[in-house]
């Protein structure tokens, strides 16, 4: 069966044999099996939702929790670490401090459950007051956010 246009929409079917040709806004042209045209679509919906998960929903939630671990949290970190996001967060002590360790627990199960998340995994680490560069042996190379708590 040949894609068939329905107005301004062209209908595509990963079952469908052939290829498409997909033009870019920056002129480039990409071959692709229609198969591969619809997991590609798929694949982008999937980071669309995913951006829209971290932005809406996740970095509220961090930025909340910060708001209420202020007085003994110095900085936090978001970046990827093994395929995952990992919340790093910097205490303002040296010493262990159990209720911000279980405190941090919940939230890490809070967001494993939370389906307005599903696409997001996340790894929660606390460390002991350590430097930049002592938080960032724990993160891989890469983008990372800051989030800095003012005293």
């Amino acid at each position: 069966m040949t894609p068939a246009a329905l107005g301004n929409v062209i209908r595509l079917n990963c079952n469908d044999q052939g290829k498409v040709v997909v033009t870019a806004q920056d002129q480039d042209r990409f071959v692709l099996t229609i198969e591969q045209a619809a997991a590609a679509c798929a694949e982008g919906d999937k980071a669309i939702r995913f951006g829209k998960q971290l932005e809406n929903v996740l970095l509220p939630k961090l930025g909340a929790w910060l708001a209420a671990h202020k007085a003994t949290v110095r900085k936090a970190f978001l970046t990827q670490r093994e395929g995952r996001l990992l919340f790093l967060v910097v205490q303002s002590t040296a010493r262990y401090d159990r209720h911000l360790a279980d405190d941090l627990t919940a939230l890490d199960m809070d967001v494993a459950r939370d389906e307005s998340l599903d696409l997001i995994p996340l790894d929660v680490m606390a460390l002991p007051a350590v430097d930049d560069s002592g938080a960032a042996s724990f993160m891989e190379s890469g983008q990372v956010m800051v989030f800095a708590n003012a005293k």
